[in-house]
C-alpha cells in the first residue's frame, strides 16, 4: 500500500476546480474513497492511485507521500 498526500490531492484538484463527486466519477469511483482520502493521508491501491493520478492529470510521484514512489522505483530499477 501506498501512502497519498491528502493536501496534495486537494491542491490538484483546485488547480482543476473540481470537487470530490466531480473527482469520482471521473476516476470511476466512489464518492467515499475520495472523502476518505481527502480527510487525512491515507493508504490507498496502485489502481487507485492509478485512477485519480489520470483524472486530475498528474503523475503518482505528485501525490504520494514521501519517499515511496520513488523507493519503489528505484528497487524497479536495480532488480
Amino acid at each position: 500500500m501506498n501512502v497519498v498526500n491528502s493536501q496534495a490531492v486537494r491542491n490538484a484538484m483546485l488547480a482543476r476546480c473540481i470537487g470530490v463527486a466531480e473527482l469520482a466519477k471521473m476516476a470511476g469511483l466512489q464518492p467515499s474513497i475520495i472523502s476518505k482520502i481527502l480527510r487525512r493521508d491515507s493508504t490507498c491501491r496502485l489502481p487507485t492511485i492509478a485512477k485519480i493520478c489520470k483524472a486530475l492529470q498528474i503523475e503518482p510521484a505528485e501525490i504520494l507521500k514521501g519517499d515511496d514512489f520513488n523507493e519503489t522505483q528505484n528497487k524497479n530499477l536495480s532488480a
